[in-house]
C-alpha cells in the first residue's frame, strides 16, 4: 500500500481488511499500473474474477483455488482465500467509485 498519510487512515493491509483471520499473505507484484480495463480500480472482493491459485490437494493431485471464502483441503491441511488487500481504503461494499492507492 501507500506510505502513511497518502492512502488510508487505518491501513489497507490484510489485517486491516480481514482481522486476525488473515494468517498468511501471497504477494503479487505488478508494474506499470494495473487495471482490467485501464480505467477502473481493482477491488478487494475481486480475487475470484482475476486470479487462480494452483496447489497440491490431499491426494497429491492439483487443485485450483478460485473462490473467496471456500475452504480447500490441500496436502498440508486447509486453505481459504479471504480476498485481496493493499489496494485502497477498506469499505463495507465496493462499486465503480472505488479508488485504488496505486
Amino acid at each position: 500500500g501507500a506510505p502513511i498519510g497518502f492512502c488510508c487512515p487505518g491501513g489497507n493491509d490484510g489485517r486491516a481488511l480481514y482481522g486476525d483471520t488473515a494468517e498468511f499473505r501471497l504477494r503479487i507484484f505488478y508494474s506499470g499500473g494495473y487495471s482490467v480495463n485501464g480505467v477502473s480500480a481493482t477491488k478487494p472482493n475481486e480475487f475470484d474474477r482475476f486470479f487462480k491459485l494452483l496447489a497440491y490437494g490431499e491426494d497429491g493431485g492439483d487443485i485450483e483455488i478460485v473462490q473467496v471464502g471456500v475452504e480447500y483441503r490441500v496436502r498440508e491441511g486447509t486453505f481459504r482465500v479471504l480476498g485481496m488487500a493493499d489496494l485502497g481504503q477498506p469499505q463495507s461494499s465496493y462499486d465503480a467509485c472505488y479508488v485504488e492507492d496505486y
